[in-house]
């Protein structure tokens, strides 16, 4: 079987993620941080009008990306969920239905959206930003920490 450079490179940036996701909410495993990721990508994906969720997957390593649409159904986008409040609960229904019902959907948001502010440019985050409910976009903001918070 041919080896081809760029499923190494996607890899490799997964795993970069995956490690930064452990690191911000102290989670030991690789699965709990995709599970979380995953959980996490779809709820704000449901929530961003078609374009801009297109927009934002083509920041995300190819992987991620394909998880990112995993059981995508764009004309069901955006929700009608404008507050955070309606975004966590959302959030917590995801994490239970993919078997991670024993954390907090806020912590889980912010350890997220914090690897999506150190992985992605901050005009891509601003933009991403501009295009969310006031509610979810605060949680988006406030979880905006540099590597040095973390570390």
């Amino acid at each position: 079987m041919p080896h081809t450079k760029f499923i190494d490179n996607t890899v490799q940036k997964t795993n970069i993620w995956l490690h930064h996701i452990r690191e911000v909410g102290g989670w030991q495993e690789d699965t709990k941080a995709w599970g979380l990721l995953r959980a996490t990508l779809h709820q704000l994906r449901d929530n961003l009008p078609i374009e801009a969720a297109a927009h934002l997957s083509a920041q995300l390593p190819m992987l991620i990306r394909g998880l990112f649409f995993e059981d995508w159904r764009p004309a069901l986008c955006p929700l009608k969920e404008r507050t955070q409040d309606e975004f966590l609960f959302g959030l917590a229904a995801k994490l239970d239905d993919y078997g991670h019902p024993d954390v907090d959907p806020e912590f889980v948001s912010k350890a997220i959206f914090a690897t999506l502010w150190a992985k992605i440019s901050e005009g891509e985050m601003l933009k991403l930003c501009r295009q969310l409910p006031k509610g979810i976009r605060n949680l988006l903001l406030d979880s905006a920490i540099t590597e040095e918070q973390i570390l």
